[in-house]
């Protein structure tokens, strides 16, 4: 699974809208620069569009590289990719843990069982603020969510 998944990440078209929001920014500041010349000219207002524009390369390469990373290990990755997004949007935390080779949970204090399949929602409602599973790690193996409110 690991080098299948690391090859697709390499293709992904995520690479495609990092090099289009680039292209686009050094296209911004190309017309900045020339229009800069020109003394009334106002730069400002301009300026917030390409902030924007390179959050959303930031947002792209963030994810990008996070699903590379997570590729070997799980294939739910664009799901957890997802509810990381989502979650950072509403500037809500979460704390996720990937096992990887090595059995892990000799190392944290163990919260609440879960044992479902790893879903978007069901990871993204475990971390929404109110939530009793929402304060802790939750442990992740493969494809499932094993526990919740796990220490670290």
């Amino acid at each position: 699974m690991g080098a299948d998944m690391r090859e697709d990440c390499d293709t992904s078209s995520m690479k495609e809208q990092i090099v289009d929001h680039l292209q686009q920014v050094n296209q911004g500041i190309q017309h900045f620069l020339r229009s800069f010349e020109t003394e009334s000219y106002c730069l400002l207002g301009n300026l917030e569009e390409l902030k924007a524009e390179i959050e959303q390369i930031q947002t792209v390469a963030a994810s990008f590289y996070l699903n590379c990373y997570l590729s070997p290990y799980t294939e739910k990755y664009l799901e957890i990719s997802t509810c990381i997004q989502h979650l950072s949007s509403q500037r809500h935390g979460a704390l996720i843990v990937v096992e990887r080779e090595e059995a892990i949970e000799a190392l944290i204090s163990a919260g609440n069982k879960i044992g479902a399949d790893l879903t978007f929602p069901l990871l993204e409602s475990i971390f929404y603020p109110g939530n009793p599973l929402h304060d802790g790690a939750v442990l992740v193996r493969g494809e499932t969510i094993v526990s919740a409110s796990n220490v670290l």
